[in-house]
């Protein structure tokens, strides 16, 4: 049995380079992505996003009351409480998730 050497084995990197090297190209066509939307069915509303996308506003604006409420209850007392700071910072959190949840699909790509 022959066992092999390090020069035997072909390493990542000299695969790269051979793939990159024998890789045919082919001409770019500004007409290939028209076409092919083109040929796509029409895109569908789906009742679940839109259901998703109401329960995330009414979240931000449920969210952004009981912020209103806390802080002006905070301000009456005039004390700030290590406890009031954390449910500050959850408010925050939890009002920044829901933004982004929101507007995220319409910055990422199509995956279907």
């Amino acid at each position: 049995m022959k066992h092999k050497t390090d020069s035997d084995i072909m390493d990542d990197r000299k695969l790269s380079q051979l793939l990159k090297h024998n890789l045919l190209e082919a001409p770019p066509s500004p007409w290939f992505t028209r076409k092919v939307l083109n040929r796509l069915p029409d895109r569908k509303v789906r009742v679940a996003s839109l259901i998703e996308y109401a329960i995330y506003l009414i979240g931000i604006v449920v969210t952004g009351l009981y912020t209103a409420r806390f802080v002006t209850m905070t301000l009456q007392t005039g004390v700030i409480t290590v406890g009031d700071l954390f449910t500050y910072g959850v408010l925050f959190t939890l009002c920044c998730s829901l933004i982004y949840m929101l507007i995220s699909p319409w910055f990422s790509p199509e995956t279907e």
